[in-house]
């Protein structure tokens, strides 16, 4: 067993983090509301609030919605290949997916595709930004707007990428970021809510501020939990919880059940504190991803994501496809390599194992979505991601085999 092994993704946590964090409930610091300043300063938005995981926030989004459209518009057009948390929200929320395959260059929507969707019962179209990779937001408000549909931008993994400029999450009616443990920024769980619609901002505030406060054992379980990933998350440590099974770490299941509850507010002082470092983390995300890249680009194994000279990714995880069938081992050489590879989700939203059927409409239209989950691998790009390490994924995918 290698004890040295790069996680996937994640956002180092100091103990100096953790303990301000503990100093800040003593001296009863409105954390919150201190790391809601900093995020509506940053990206502008008028309400900005706080829930507990990003899907709930979803949920809670698209309840909303539903409360200010016509009765028949109950479906949310999403893309063939997404986090298995969106269409969970669009359960919880009561409405129905209508599914839209993805340009397997981009990972985002395949335009012509969504250009010739059924709108007539639309309520939503939400975008992807998967792996820190923005959509082409502007393109879908056009297509969206035109059609009477709200649009949902779905940053819960690019928080701080630009579109043309403009934030990533701020470019709907309604934006999302998480703060879930793989993401930009971390307090182990979250979700935020942006929004500059009086309406939408309204209403949301309302169903917020009537959400269930998680009890004190709950809240000792997230600073156990807080505390936990600061220690290893490093990868001298991180292969002991990654080689743990009863831990599931890497593995995607489908949420059959989704809980929407208040955030744990004194995590909030861990937010505010990386949230001030987001351009040092983000930095060091986009110049290991650029590294990769220029070592990567000629390789005849891989195929890379296209992305828009216009726009600025922020490389949550650097996302590539294996060419061939031999993406499972590629990922199996790498962590015996130590770096933390992964296969993302791994199936289309159409394919995911044990979903209600009755959840879709429409055809469901996914080949490009299979392609992409038969073929996608991802690289860690994290701060914990040392150029060493980078150079030992290069040398496994360069080596074009994976035998």
């Amino acid at each position: 067993m290698r004890m040295y092994q790069v996680a996937p993704a994640g956002t180092p946590i100091g103990l100096s983090d953790v303990a301000g964090c503990l100093l800040d409930q003593l001296r009863q610091r409105d954390a919150l509301e201190a790391f809601r300043t900093s995020i509506r300063e940053r990206y502008g938005s008028r309400y900005c609030l706080f829930v507990s995981t990003g899907r709930a926030a979803l949920a809670l989004i698209l309840q909303a919605m539903r409360e200010l459209a016509p009765a028949d518009k109950n479906e949310v057009i999403i893309p063939s290949y997404t986090c298995y948390s969106v269409p969970a929200a669009v359960a919880r929320a009561g409405l129905k997916v209508r599914i839209c395959d993805v340009d397997a260059r981009t990972l985002d929507y395949d335009h012509a595709a969504l250009e010739r969707a059924d709108f007539s019962r639309v309520l939503c179209v939400a975008s992807a930004n998967l792996y820190g990779i923005p959509n082409d937001l502007h393109r879908l408000r056009a297509i969206a707007g035109s059609r009477g549909a709200f649009v949902l931008d779905d940053a819960a993994q690019s928080m701080d990428a630009r579109v043309n400029g403009d934030f990533s999450g701020t470019l709907g009616d309604v934006g999302i970021f998480s703060l879930d443990k793989g993401k930009n920024i971390t307090t182990i769980d979250g979700g935020i809510i942006v929004t500059d619609r009086e309406d939408l901002g309204a209403s949301l505030q309302a169903r917020v501020a009537a959400l269930p406060q998680p009890s004190a054992a709950t809240r000792l379980v997230y600073l156990a939990k807080l505390m936990a990933y600061s220690i290893f998350l490093h990868p001298r440590l991180y292969w002991m919880p990654d080689s743990a099974p009863f831990l599931k770490l890497g593995t995607t299941m489908y949420p059959h059940e989704l809980a929407i509850e208040a955030y744990p507010e004194f995590l909030a002082s861990v937010g505010d504190r990386l949230f001030r470092r987001i351009d040092e983390l983000t930095s060091a995300r986009v110049e290991n991803a650029r590294y990769l890249l220029g070592k990567l680009n000629d390789l005849e194994s891989v195929q890379l994501v296209s992305t828009s000279p216009k726009d600025s990714p922020v490389f949550l995880r650097l996302p590539l496809f294996v060419k061939g069938d031999q993406r499972n081992r590629a990922v199996a050489m790498l962590r015996q390599a130590g770096i933390g590879a992964s296969g993302s989700f791994p199936t289309c939203i159409a394919d995911i194992p044990g979903i209600d059927p009755t959840l879709f409409r429409g055809g469901a239209d996914s080949e490009a979505g299979r392609w992409v989950a038969e073929h996608i691998l991802t690289l860690p790009t994290h701060p914990f991601a040392s150029r060493r390490s980078l150079d030992r994924a290069i040398a496994v995918l360069a080596s074009g085999t994976f035998e």
